[in-house]
């Protein structure tokens, strides 16, 4: 019987069906944010018609019937706690009327799910496989820029074909690969010839080939100071920085971006302290020195 505009149950994990019979006919707004299991259609449809955005971050699985209400959210719809979704399910969270996001999803069976999916940040990084149908989707006609978002997928995702695809964009692309599985030659090389900018998150090494196809992609990049997506290859896991040309190709095309790096060799060290010093003007006019490595 509450009066209220928004009733919040916050710690409720689940609902039984008389409950849910009962809440649904109360005169405001209804926030369950904490559910772990949602059976009752007229509930889900009931947390669909609040006007702000959708999140159920603890919701494991549902049926095609509770996506198709939940999709009619007016606003953004995120479900992170799905992570393996039937096909049925799939097609019914396709249709959702807004914006959808499934961070931890999986498996992508769905082609008209993957269309959906293409947004401003497409998030699939734990997407094992995708094809190159569902990757043309995912991307679309409309490039994601590099202001505006990017794109994260899994290592393992991305085979040849599939780089070839992304690779055949013609805007620039922030693309983040998560997963510290190797990234194939050509792959690299693939991704690294296009206009992607490119982020390897969990690549703590590259072979001594990866290093040398680094080399001759990147020998004629530098990195601007206050141009989006200049950075053309990031490498944030990298612990150990032991080969001079990867050291210098890296600073040049990228800039000094070494966060997790905690060996250097000689060699490599010896290779910035050749790079001369720096001055650096930002586009809000911060003057950076930027330095040789000594």
């Amino acid at each position: 019987n509450s009066q209220a505009a928004v009733v919040w149950l916050h710690s409720i994990t689940s609902v039984s069906e008389p409950a849910a019979a009962a809440i649904v006919s109360v005169r405001g707004q209804l926030v369950l944010t904490s559910l772990a299991k949602l059976d009752s259609v007229p509930l889900a449809d009931k947390l669909a018609s609040r006007p702000g955005a959708l999140s159920f971050p603890y919701l494991t699985l549902i049926t095609p019937e509770i996506a198709a209400a939940l999709a009619r959210t007016p606003r953004s719809l995120t479900l992170a706690g799905l992570t393996d979704v039937t096909l049925d399910v799939q097609e019914k969270l396709a249709e959702t009327v807004s914006t959808l996001s499934l961070p931890n999803l999986t498996t992508l069976d769905s082609l008209p799910l993957a269309n959906k999916l293409r947004a401003a940040v497409v998030l699939l990084p734990k997407v094992g496989t995708l094809t190159v149908e569902q990757t043309k989707s995912l991307i679309g006609e409309r490039a994601q820029s590099s202001f505006w978002g990017g794109i994260y997928l899994s290592t393992a995702a991305v085979t040849p074909d599939v780089a070839r695809v992304l690779a055949a964009n013609p805007k620039s692309v922030e693309l983040t690969l998560v997963g510290d599985g190797p990234i194939a030659d050509a792959v690299l090389q693939t991704l690294l010839t296009s206009r992607l900018s490119l982020t390897l998150r969990d690549a703590k090494e590259l072979t001594p080939e990866q290093i040398g196809i680094v080399a001759e992609t990147l020998a004629d990049t530098t990195v601007r100071a206050g141009v989006l997506g200049a950075g053309r290859l990031s490498l944030p896991a990298l612990e150990k920085l032991d080969s001079a040309l990867l050291a210098e190709t890296l600073v040049k095309s990228t800039g000094f971006n070494f966060p997790a790096v905690t060996e250097i060799s000689p060699e490599a060290a010896a290779a910035l302290g050749s790079l001369p010093e720096e001055i650096v003007i930002g586009v809000d006019g911060t003057i950076e020195i930027r330095p040789n490595g000594d």
